[in-house]
């Protein structure tokens, strides 16, 4: 059974999971990240061009890979090099 991502902030909400099936949807949450963050990291190559959105600017931004590290990869833009968590980009 699927649920939309509505649903199921509106059942966490309305506080009708128990502790128990929150702390599994935490890991599970978890897991799809990492999944996620590596098969980003497999389409990535170094001087890829990639984007993101940046909660710090409430921009979409827009980068070059210049180093892929475990969890995040670095990225330049025109005026500065930020550290992105894989899962957060898509290549362009």
């Amino acid at each position: 059974m699927k649920f939309s991502a509505a649903e199921v902030a509106s059942a966490i909400g309305t506080g009708r999971w128990t502790n128990d099936e929150l702390n599994s949807f935490v890991e599970a949450l978890k897991y799809a990240r990492s999944q996620l963050g590596k098969s980003v990291k497999q389409e990535l190559r170094i001087n890829s061009k990639v984007e993101w959105f940046s909660s710090k600017r409430g921009v979409r931004l827009t980068g070059t890979v210049k180093k892929i590290a475990l969890k995040y990869v670095t990225v330049s833009t025109p005026h500065e090099v930020w550290r992105v968590p894989a899962n957060m980009l898509e290549v362009v």
